[in-house]
Formats: structure tokens, sequence, C-alpha cells
């Protein structure tokens, strides 16, 4: 495929390229409830997104699915349960956490507060649990050990419930954030060491692969993606540093480090990817906390999403991102500054190149000169 060619104008207070294919149509849709306080779109699910709603300033998080953009969410909370959260969605099932008297509990829903199913495995070894993302057969997420107090990776079968410790073997803390339904992803802290490492699993404790690269004092995972083979994004941080957005493709070896070089980026982070296309935010010198696409493993391919939010919004961040054909659907949240606290919103990307020519160097391009707008259904 050949890239297109450059736009004439840049993208105001950065001079860097931002790439993006111009036949792509470009819109940003506000999630969030009219008349509620708070509200974040953490997971992304087929054409739906995911997370909490909180309907005023003395209410606490409430479990929700957002449906084609529709800001009239379903809530997920059962009843007798006081709070929670959706964290992670694949295109027929949401899994997060719920409260209540005991303390966290992993859960499980297919679209509606009555298809909830407990996943929890509280017993004398192990403490509460929460469940952070799904995709395929697979859920992922953590459980507390009662004697150590510390985290402890779990993976969960989605139609026999049954469950799978992740934790190496003599370490000190693990978490799993991140699923692509074969492997799972996120960070351990092994005995006699206080900082965590990026790890990866393929369904067994024994099948840890440490992504840790020399020289950095801390790493963890993300995010997973199947597309292109499959890739695990996240970060990594030298002492006395930032962190740094980074990839891998299954070894450490392969890491390619995503920050930004251009002009007016300060740093960036990473937290979601399809495989081959990567979300998080950056911090622009000129607007601040920016929610940006990476088109590939490239740090000139990434992209300003906030911009389609249009004018009033004052930061922004990815959380998710899922693809359906053609189509990317992005979930995150923003702030404006007449708001007290964050609203959920999304992005969709329609004409999306097949999986795998969106790595072909793109030309520079100008985001507001895309088609661009922002809407309430």
């Amino acid at each position: 495929m050949k890239p297109h060619p450059p736009l004439a104008a840049l993208v105001a207070g950065v001079s860097a390229a931002i790439a993006a294919p111009a036949h792509a149509q470009w819109r940003a849709v506000v999630l969030h409830p009219p008349g509620h306080y708070a509200s974040s779109a953490l997971a992304a699910g087929g054409t739906s997104q995911a997370g909490y709603v909180i309907q005023s300033a003395n209410d606490i998080d409430s479990p929700v699915i957002w449906s084609n953009g529709n800001p009239n969410y379903i809530s997920l909370l059962p009843t007798g349960w006081t709070w929670g959260s959706v964290n992670g969605a694949s295109e027929h099932r949401q899994v997060g956490t719920l409260y209540r008297g005991e303390g966290a509990r992993a859960a499980m829903w297919h679209g509606t507060a009555e298809s909830f199913v407990d996943l929890d495995f509280t017993n004398a070894q192990y403490l509460s649990s929460q469940a952070r993302a799904t995709a395929g057969n697979q859920i992922v997420g953590e459980t507390i050990s009662r004697v150590t107090g510390s985290n402890i990776a779990v993976l969960w079968d989605a139609t026999t419930r049954a469950w799978t410790i992740l934790h190496p073997a003599g370490s000190r803390w693990s978490d799993a954030v991140a699923t692509d339904g074969v492997r799972q992803g996120g960070r351990v802290m092994p005995a006699g060491q206080s900082e965590f490492r990026a790890a990866l699993w393929f369904g067994s404790a024994a099948s840890y692969v440490d992504l840790h690269p020399p020289g950095y004092v801390r790493s963890q995972v993300h995010g997973l993606g199947a597309d292109g083979g499959g890739a695990q994004v996240g970060s990594i941080q030298v002492a006395g540093q930032i962190e740094r957005p980074v990839v891998w493709r299954g070894t450490m070896q392969s890491l390619v480090d995503l920050t930004p070089t251009a002009p007016g980026i300060r740093n960036a982070q990473v937290f979601a990817t399809t495989g081959l296309v990567h979300a998080g935010h950056a911090v622009f010198q000129t607007t601040g906390l920016n929610a940006v696409l990476w088109l590939a493993d490239d740090p000139a391919s990434i992209v300003n999403l906030h911009r389609f939010l249009g004018s009033g919004w004052t930061s922004s961040t990815v959380a998710a991102i899922t693809r359906v054909d053609d189509t990317l659907y992005i979930a995150g949240r923003a702030t404006r500054a007449n708001h007290p606290r964050e609203m959920a919103v999304s992005w969709v990307i329609r004409n999306v190149p097949a999986p795998g020519t969106l790595a072909l160097p793109l030309a520079a391009a100008v985001l507001a000169h895309r088609r661009r707008r922002t809407t309430r259904p």
C-alpha cells in the first residue's frame, strides 16, 4: 500500500510527523451520560465500551456498558452489591470487580446485571479477587495471598470458571492485567527484589517469560493484542527517569521503544494494542495530556486522538482498543474545564487498512485537516 501524500499544515505546537491513512474516517463520541458526576470507558469489546459511571458527588463507581456510542448505558450492578467497575471486555463478555462487605470479587457478565457470575475463589489460601481483562475463553486478574498479603496472578477459564495460579514459584508479587486469548501479560516481582519486571505467560506459572530488558530498573506489560502475530505493550524505566512506552513481541530482545522523538512531545505511555495498532497518551507541551495512537511499532507513527474531541477538552487518555473488520473502537476518558471529573469518551476509526498494511511508513499529516467531528448520538 502506497502512503498518501502529506497535508499542507502542521498541528499547532507540534512540528512532528503525525501519521494517519488519509482515507480513514475519524470521529470522537462522548459516552458520558448527561447529568452524571463522572464516568470512564476502561474496556472495549466488539463495538461496545464498558467501565463505570458515578451519578453524583456522593455516589461511588457503578459498572456499566455502552452500546453503539449511546450514552444511555446499561447498568451491570447486580442486586445486593454496593459498587464496582468493568475492567475488560470481549465481544460477548465483560469482566471486572464488584464490592460489598466481604471485599473485592472478580465478576463476569454477558451484557446485563442479571447475567452476573461470581468468579471469586476465596478460601484458606487466598483472599478476594479482581478480574482485569478477557479475550477468547480466558479471563485474567489477581487474588491476594492470605499468608503474604501480596497479589497473585490468576487465569480463569470463562466456560468452566476453573482458575489457574500464574504466580511464578518464589516470586514476591504478580499481576495479570492482559490476555489475547492465548497469552497473558502483566508484571512479576521476583524474590529478593523490590521492582517489577514485565511478564508473559502461556497458561501456567511454569510458562512465565521474563520480558524485562537489562539496564532498566522496572518494566511491566499493560496490554496484549493478537493481530500481526501478537504484541505486548507496556513500559520500561531507567533509574531516575520517567517511564517509556514500549512494545515487545514475545521476547525481551524484541523490545521497541515507542517514545515519540518529535519536538513538542515530552513523554508518552501505551496501555492497549490490537497487536498492530497501539494506544495510550502523550504529554504535549502546548496541549498537555492527550490520547494518542501508534499505527505501527514506530515512534513516528503517532496520531493525536485528542484533536478529534474538538474545543473545550483539557486532557484525554486511552484505556482499551479493539478492531472489528475495518473499524477501530477505542475506549477512554477525557476532561473539560467546566466539569469536575473524568468523562467517558470513545474514538471510532473506520476504513482502516487491513492488518499489516499500517506498518508501512506514513507521511506527515495534520489532524485538523482530517474528517474531524465530536458527536453525541
